[in-house]
């Protein structure tokens, strides 16, 4: 996990509801994309496959 980045993205919907299971804040707006704001708290489960998520210091819309 790297929490040097402010947000997770994903575009797998298993992977977004996993990461709502461990408590990630998802913030809304995007059509193409679930986006996450990272947190230096929380932990990944390990069935979080890390190749479906990127990491950004950028917020797109």
């Amino acid at each position: 996990m790297d929490n040097s980045k402010n947000f997770i993205i994903t575009q797998d919907a298993a992977t977004a509801e996993e990461l709502r299971r461990c408590g990630f804040q998802e913030i809304p707006g995007n059509l193409s994309a679930y986006i996450f704001q990272n947190s230096k708290t929380f932990c990944f489960s390990e069935k979080i496959d890390p190749r479906k998520i990127s990491y950004s210091n950028v917020l797109y819309f």
